[in-house]
């Protein structure tokens, strides 16, 4: 294999980081030959960056067996130091956050949901007091936190850090969520839909294989809503296609909650029969019915590999694979499955965006990492 020249460039020495803690976190312990040839760099280049992330303790050998080199000296595997940071994820819901916190490969060390005291408050200093909650539930386990993730329901714009509108929170305008968290938060951090999440948890999960997954995740919730009693519904997907989340081209893809009533009684999803499906096992089939009706044509013409369900424990596996073995049309459907990491798996998803940034390889001309999520911007 023909070796990359390295240059001088701070973009070169990004990329080669990269491409080496990447491998390393989906191949797990190798030696520093390995290494040079499985992704074509120069061995000199390898040792040069391997000794500045062993400076800065993310990365160290290990005392492992390993394959000996019968004419050398037995190679030293090089592994991530899983106790070098930590990654900060929640999922702000109306009355509660769900936390959790994962080594630096993603690896869940703690989790828990917290409840948030009612009242009337400004979405940002409800997502301050979520925050200060959860860093206060984990300040005496000795978490190194290098950047957090915030998984919020309504449209949201990552790359500006900005909710377009939250009807959960009762966000009916644009708020600069980044702008209005930066004086609280202490280090960097990213806002995302807790659909997209959820899907990104998915994602992040079978990064480490080769194969690249296409798969729909519905995202179903049954949020607190002003008032006794009342709950607000919340219907919502993501699109992975090919190991990549689907964003559309305005960013919004996915969110999703159809109550004209000029539609399809059919096909017609309103909050009320989410509602329903929450306390009447009747009507979690017949829900299951109109989504099906509704996607399962789109489901079919994209050949996808897998259908999702997370969020709220709605469904479970069993009761899935009875309703796909019964209903006419999904004998041969993709794999219907549950979210394993529900009810967490926003929060978890909201790590792992923070992990993909990191871990990703930078690209010429991509405005990828903007937001300053990468290894050099977390190094102290």
């Amino acid at each position: 294999m023909k070796k990359n020249n390295v240059g001088n460039t701070d973009f070169q020495k990004m990329a080669n980081q990269a491409l080496i803690l990447d491998y390393l976190r989906k191949k797990g312990p190798r030696s520093r030959v390995d290494i040079s040839n499985a992704i074509g760099l120069r061995q000199s280049t390898v040792t040069y960056i391997i000794n500045r992330l062993s400076a800065f303790k993310i990365v160290g050998e290990v005392d492992i067996e390993y394959e000996r080199n019968p004419r050398g000296r037995a190679p030293v595997p090089i592994c991530i130091n899983n106790s070098y940071g930590h990654i900060l994820g929640m999922e702000l819901g109306p009355d509660s956050c769900y936390m959790v916190v994962t080594d630096i490969q993603g690896a869940i060390v703690f989790k828990e949901r917290i409840s948030l005291s009612k009242g009337p408050k400004s979405f940002i200093k409800k997502a301050g007091a979520c925050y200060t909650a959860c860093t206060a539930k984990i300040a005496s386990k000795g978490f190194n936190i290098l950047a957090a993730g915030f998984a919020v329901p309504g449209i949201v714009d990552r790359q500006a850090g900005i909710i377009k509108n939250s009807p959960a929170h009762g966000l009916t305008e644009e708020l600069d969520f980044t702008a209005g968290m930066s004086g609280i938060v202490k280090y960097p951090f990213i806002i995302e839909n807790d659909a997209n999440c959820a899907a990104q948890s998915i994602l992040w999960e079978k990064s480490a294989g080769d194969y690249e997954n296409s798969f729909i995740c519905f995202y179903i919730k049954n949020y607190p809503a002003a008032g006794a009693g009342r709950y607000l519904p919340g219907l919502s997907f993501s699109l992975a296609f090919n190991g990549k989340l689907y964003r559309g081209k305005s960013g919004e893809a996915g969110k999703f909650l159809d109550t004209a009533a000029g539609q399809n009684s059919k096909t017609r999803i309103s909050q009320d029969d989410i509602r329903r499906a929450f306390t009447e096992a009747k009507s979690r089939e017949e829900l299951l019915n109109r989504i099906f009706d509704r996607f399962g044509g789109t489901i079919s013409a994209l050949d996808l590999d897998e259908v999702y369900f997370g969020g709220d424990s709605l469904f479970d596996e069993p009761w899935l694979n009875d309703y796909s073995s019964r209903r006419k049309g999904l004998q041969d459907a993709p794999d219907i499955r549950v979210n394993p990491l529900r009810p967490f798996d926003a929060a978890y998803g909201a790590c792992a965006g923070v992990l993909s940034d990191i871990y990703a390889i930078p690209q010429v001309g991509s405005k990828a990492n903007t937001d300053g999520l990468t290894w050099d911007s977390l190094l102290s």
